[in-house]
């Protein structure tokens, strides 16, 4: 499913550890790799692509690393915007998905989090991977080399996007069985503030409506969890919970330590797209202590 991927590169010690854990990729799949550096330069036209020397010894390096751990590499160096070039790239190739550190210098700094990120995940009609680095009490930059297919964690608001998300979570069960959490935060706030703004509205009613939902949301789940278990999951559960968004998936993956891989859409809708598929995205990227992959509603 994910049998080529293009790798985002700055040549800094944060890309060189996200490299090191080449062993992730092949654990969903990933046999071929674009290793992509892009040296910032503002194009003469807007599908410039220059191409510039691929001989620099710190991507050779990197291509080295990545070729010893079994995956067949190919290096694209080449000047332009980063995140219309990533893309660019990643159409040439056709790759599976892009993969992106969440810290470090120049281009990977801006990717994750900043303007390039929010760029790259607009334009994207990959999914996009996120892996998280950080440093640590001496300020080395480290990454603890996970088996990412270990145990998944499938976020859904039951869009259209979260349905494409879940197709690829299917099909990551069908290569490797591993385990799935399920999780849908319930946000009844605006459901309770427009209820409550018609006065002749009971109680009761109100009550009433958010049973029915609840009992819905469970039949949904039941029936995402019996699509993973015939898949071949080894183990699928799923969860509800009210709350806000962000805190609940956050919570979730520290009260969760086998959790690997956070697999969701990157765009909803209605006002749960605000809550859950839209801005949640972005904070899920920001705070996830694990590898996030992003699933964009135009794959």
């Amino acid at each position: 499913m994910f049998k080529k991927v293009l790798v985002c590169t700055d040549l800094s010690e944060t890309s060189n550890v996200l490299i090191s854990c080449a062993g992730d990729l092949k654990s969903i799949g990933v046999q071929e790799v674009i290793l992509a550096h892009i040296d910032y330069k503002i194009p003469i036209s807007p599908d410039e692509e220059v191409v510039i020397s691929p001989d620099n010894p710190l991507l050779k390096e990197q291509q080295s690393i990545l070729q010893e751990a079994g995956l067949n590499t190919t290096i694209e160096s080449v000047h332009g915007i980063p995140a219309h070039t990533i893309n660019l790239i990643a159409e040439k190739h056709n790759v599976s998905a892009i993969v992106i550190g969440s810290h470090g210098k120049g281009i990977l700094k801006r990717t994750t989090i900043g303007s390039v990120s929010g760029e790259v995940l607009n334009l994207a009609k990959k999914p996009v991977l996120l892996v998280r680095v950080k440093q640590d009490k001496t300020q080395n930059i480290v990454l603890e080399c996970k088996q990412m297919s270990g145990h998944i964690l499938y976020l859904t608001d039951f869009s259209s996007t979260a349905e494409k998300a879940l197709n690829y979570v299917e099909k990551l069960v069908q290569e490797t069985k591993c385990p799935v959490s399920i999780l849908h935060v319930q946000n009844y706030e605006k459901l309770d503030m427009a209820l409550l703004s018609f006065p002749q509205v009971e109680l009761s009613l109100i009550e009433k409506i958010e049973k029915q939902k609840t009992k819905e949301i469970q039949t949904e789940l039941q029936a995402i969890k019996n699509r993973l278990e015939k898949a071949g999951s080894t183990s699928v559960d799923f969860d509800f919970p009210e709350g806000r968004a962000i805190d609940v998936v956050i919570d979730t993956i520290k009260n969760k330590p086998a959790l690997s891989l956070v697999v969701m859409g990157s765009q909803g809708k209605g006002f749960v797209s605000e809550l859950f598929m839209g801005s949640l995205s972005l904070q899920v990227t920001r705070y996830s202590p694990i590898p996030v992959m992003l699933i964009p509603a135009s794959t």
